[in-house]
């Protein structure tokens, strides 16, 4: 049985009773008076109206009488005063002396004075101040009764006190109280600001604790008498017969997700679904403009699960959403990558790992303007590997020429070099593999204006194939003193220009910090042009690194945990000293990628790398044809496609540069560095025209008027 705190209330004497009071004595000085002054014509008048008031009360009483009520009890209450008073104006009359008429009218006062018959019997004393307050501000719907200076009931007394005890904001007082059962606590009742101001903003946990009951059980109502009114209606009783009868879905959810502290404030759940091995709740925001917010930790608790087990996901669209809770982590299965997975479709799509609800999670070789680019980050130990190979083999599978580079060597990745056109490491490799693209960009523009057209995914007549990049710890290589500032250089001009030529970039590393190394120009192209995928990046300063202007702030994921799943040892288990079982599994190969701009948890496809028939494996993934170039296109580049590994001839001249990446050969000026630069790419390219090289050494720094000029003079000698 709910109950609410009560507190003695002194009875309160209204105002209109003073005044009756008043008037009494006053009435008792003219009776003293008026029996011992001279007969005029006023005095006559006097005695006449006392016997004539006191006449038609009498009457009025008389005829109430009839029929005996309460009706009539107040009329005889309310004649008392003239019939007393017509008594003692007529006994003063006929008694010797002053003195007696002083007496019986002095005890005529204070009777009545006691008795306040006027006032006791509800005679509306207040009228005009009522009339002036209705014309001051309208009245809610029914007006209001039972104000604080009307007689009341304990109760209603107690509720005020209370009340005005809170001290709660305005100086509003309580009118209209209705008890909703005589025995209960459940009431309900109209808040009053003072005249011309505003009820000031009310919540439920200030009225909750001003009655000592629940928030829940507390509902503010707005009145329809303007922002003067407020209505409250508190009902511990009801709300403790509701919490305590059997719950629904509606009700659990309703108490533990959309309450004002849930994990989903404002909601409301919508339906059920059941599958095997989990549960959809579905539920909308109860406001259809309010964004969908969500305290996954609170979420989580709700649904007995820990955020760190990874069994509870949230999709949301608009303004509704899906809970799915599973009885295992989804992302525990693990899918094995198969040549028929990873086979790409028409539209250039191919399987590279599963969501967590079991759809698909596709990469993309190619779009309708271009080829596709792609950036996938992953700390050491994600799985950032695998994800690359299987990108290589759906590449190798569409037909596509391969080269790769990574800026450290790297075991596993080596592995693939037998699938693959070419793959090495080193940043000297890296920089002589864009170089190389560059350099091909030009001459497959000559061999697309034969054909009338640049590459078209599925055209017959496309003059040459699809050219697909990896660069791995491309940040890395960028911050290479000799050649980091060329690999940025070209990473970004082939990012912004390769697609139309069927070279798409697939850039890895482990950490999406955009800073001297890859620009926010490639980052954007990588995007825009292509698909990210995100595994493990580390701690929350990663994570924002990663996704910063992908998704917004408010969708940005909690970092992922160490490892998920396994058994949860009790708090009893804890104190008794039990061993932690260490069965939980570890997060590699799970990360995000982003759906409709939401990050989705997903997992990618797993390739056994570390077994002794790796080997198989990969071949068992990628085609028995490698991807080579066409013969025009070898032709053309010639010495450009002569060992990447080979020594730097400007390292063996000390050509080099300085801790700084400036070269010290020819003073350091930009002349003699682009002759340097135009010299290197002359010896491996004899034959190469001045476009060639313009496209292939630009960079920041060097005109095209230096380039010019230094190709003029090495070519003369």
């Amino acid at each position: 049985m709910a109950t609410i705190a009560t507190v003695t209330v002194p009875r309160r004497t209204p105002r209109r009773v003073y005044l009756e009071r008043a008037t009494y004595l006053g009435a008792a000085i003219g009776l003293a008076i008026l029996p011992n002054a001279d007969l005029t014509p006023a005095t006559l008048g006097a005695h006449a109206a006392i016997a004539g008031a006191a006449g038609l009360g009498l009457a009025r009483a008389w005829r109430k009488a009839q029929n005996l009520d309460a009706s009539s009890l107040k009329t005889s209450m309310r004649a008392l005063p003239f019939l007393s008073a017509a008594a003692v104006d007529g006994a003063a009359l006929y008694l010797p002396g002053a003195g007696w008429d002083a007496l019986i009218a002095g005890g005529w006062g204070v009777s009545m004075a006691l008795l306040a018959p006027l006032s006791r019997s509800g005679r509306p004393l207040r009228q005009a101040v009522e009339v002036l307050e209705a014309i001051e501000e309208p009245e809610p719907e029914g007006e209001p009764e039972g104000g604080p200076e009307d007689d009341a009931d304990e109760f209603t007394r107690t509720i005020r006190a209370m009340w005005e005890r809170a001290a709660l904001p305005g100086d509003t007082r309580l009118y209209k109280v209705i008890r909703h059962s005589p025995d209960g606590l459940d009431f309900t009742a109209l808040v009053k600001a003072p005249d011309g101001k505003p009820v000031p903003e009310l919540k439920k946990r200030d009225v909750a604790a001003a009655f000592g009951v629940h928030a829940e059980a507390v509902t503010i109502i707005e009145s329809t008498g303007g922002p003067g009114w407020a209505e409250i209606a508190v009902t511990p009783d009801a709300w403790e017969a509701e919490r305590d009868k059997p719950q629904t879905d509606a009700d659990w959810w309703a108490h533990n997700i959309g309450r004002e502290q849930g994990a989903a404030p404002g909601s409301t759940r919508t339906g059920k679904a059941e599958r095997p091995g989990v549960v959809h709740h579905f539920a909308k925001m109860d406001d259809p403009s309010e964004p969908v917010r969500i305290n996954m930790r609170k979420l989580c608790t709700a649904f007995g699960a820990d955020t760190d087990e990874m069994r509870v996901f949230v999709t949301d669209r608009g303004n509704e959403f899906l809970v799915s809770v599973f009885d295992q982590p989804p992302l525990a299965d693990t899918v094995h990558a198969t040549r028929e997975l990873i086979t790409p479709n028409r539209e250039g799509f191919f399987r590279a790992g599963t969501a967590f609800d079991g759809r698909p999670v596709n990469g993309r070789l190619y779009l309708p303007g271009g080829a596709a680019h792609a950036l996938l980050l992953g700390a050491s130990g994600s799985g950032k590997t695998q994800l690359v190979i299987v990108y290589m083999a759906a590449d190798s599978l569409d037909g596509a020429t391969v080269w790769g580079a990574a800026a450290t060597e790297d075991a596993k990745l080596r592995l693939a070099g037998a699938h693959v056109d070419r793959l090495g490491f080193g940043t000297l490799y890296m920089v002589r593999l864009l170089r190389t693209a560059v350099a091909l960009m030009d001459i497959r523009g000559r061999m697309g204006q034969k054909v009338g057209h640049d590459w078209i995914p599925g055209a017959p007549d496309n003059a040459y194939g699809r050219l697909s990049l990896y660069l791995d710890e491309f940040n890395a290589a960028t911050k290479c003193p000799r050649y980091g500032q060329e690999i940025t250089q070209l990473g970004e001009r082939i990012s912004v220009q390769g697609r139309k030529y069927g070279i798409g970039i697939k850039v890895s590393g482990q950490d999406g910090k955009v800073d001297d190394g890859q620009t926010s120009t490639m980052r954007n192209q990588l995007r825009l042009n292509g698909r990210q995928i995100t595994l493990n990046v580390g701690d929350v300063s990663a994570v924002r690194r990663a996704f910063n202007g992908l998704i917004s702030a408010e969708d940005m994921p909690e970092p992922l945990p160490q490892e998920y799943g396994g058994s949860t040892l009790t708090l009893q288990q804890i104190a008794d000293g039990a061993e932690d079982p260490e069965d939980a599994q570890g997060i590699g190969g799970i990360g995000w990628v982003v759906r409709g701009g939401k990050p989705v948890l997903m997992r990618t496809l797993y390739v056994d790398l570390g077994g002794d028939d790796r080997e198989q494996v990969l071949a068992d993934l990628f085609p028995d044809t490698i991807g080579r170039l066409t013969d025009e296109e070898t032709t053309g580049l010639g010495p450009l496609l002569d060992d990447w590994y080979a020594p730097d001839p400007d390292a063996e001249e000390g050509a080099g540069e300085s801790s700084t990446g400036r070269r010290r050969r020819g003073g350091g000026t930009k002349k003699a560095a682009a002759r340097d630069r135009v010299k290197t790419f002359l010896d491996m390219m004899p034959g190469a025209d001045l476009d060639l090289v313009l496209n292939a050494v630009a960079e920041d720094g060097l005109t095209e008027a230096d380039i010019t000029a230094a190709y003029n003079e090495l070519t003369s000698e």
